[in-house]
């Protein structure tokens, strides 16, 4: 089962049409009961508007408001899922990387960092990891692990690059390891695992409210619970075709329109 898209238009602000669009389905009477809904917005900034927008309008109607749970895109994987350990803060995933790369045998090292800092040169390091780390949370967005371009360019024998990303892989599995080690889990890692065993489950609805750019893994997480799924597009019906079936923007059907200035 597909996700639903509904177009609410754009004659007024999108907040303003969400608000009306959960008035319309979780009414009765003057009950305004969202306890079971998740509302997800692009940033934190747009969840608090939501929320005094579903205020302001429960207290004009003078209904009684129980008001949803809302995340923004980076924070709902994890309400799809359950977490079995903590997950490993910022801090400590920059540590964990570095310490990874430091104690890694040279000849892992050099085809990533052909140079590498001195033993002394903390900060050094300290960059070194934190460009592992951000490569890491990139392609885990786009549903892979090192190993999976590891396992691709394999299929081109001799390709250029097919050393640096085999050594990739082992920094990335020490980094794992250390964290394990430590009983804590990496974020990332958790969501690309909950998408292989098709763990993603709820029993709430989710309600995506002008989210028009996901990445790859959480979109894989929310065809999991399609079911459940609503995307709000501030857009009329007639664009349909400018957006996928996530209710994002399709970029090829935008490149040709004629924007009246």
């Amino acid at each position: 089962m597909p996700i639903h898209c509904e177009f609410l238009g754009f004659d007024r602000a999108a907040l303003d049409l969400a608000a009306d669009y959960l008035l319309r389905r979780y009414r009765t009477a003057a009950i305004w009961d969202l306890q079971q809904v998740i509302v997800v917005t692009p940033a934190a900034r747009a969840g608090r508007r939501l929320l005094e927008i579903l205020v302001q309008r429960a207290a004009q109607d003078r209904l009684l408001l129980t008001p949803p749970t809302i995340e923004t895109v980076g924070r709902l994987p994890e309400q799809l899922y359950p977490p079995k350990r903590p997950f490993a803060n910022e801090l400590t995933q920059r540590f964990t990387w570095s310490s990874a790369l430091q104690s890694a045998a040279q000849e892992t090292v050099w085809p990533v960092i052909p140079n590498p800092p001195a033993c002394d040169e903390v900060m050094a390091w300290a960059e070194l990891a934190d460009m592992l780390r951000q490569l890491h949370v990139e392609l885990a967005g786009d549903g892979l692990a090192f190993a999976d371009v590891t396992e691709r360019l394999a299929e081109t024998p001799g390709h250029p690059d097919q050393q640096r990303w085999s050594s990739l892989e082992k920094l990335q599995s020490a980094y794992l390891r250390r964290l394990d080690d430590l009983q804590l889990w990496d974020r990332q890692t958790a969501r690309l695992e909950a998408i292989k065993r098709n763990e993603c489950d709820t029993d709430r609805d989710i309600v995506l409210v002008g989210t028009v750019d996901m990445n790859l893994a959480v979109r894989q997480m929310l065809d999991q619970v399609a079911q459940h799924v609503v995307a709000l597009v501030a857009a009329p019906q007639a664009w349909r075709e400018r957006f996928d079936s996530h209710g994002c923007l399709a970029p090829d059907k935008w490149n040709d329109i004629d924007v009246p200035l």
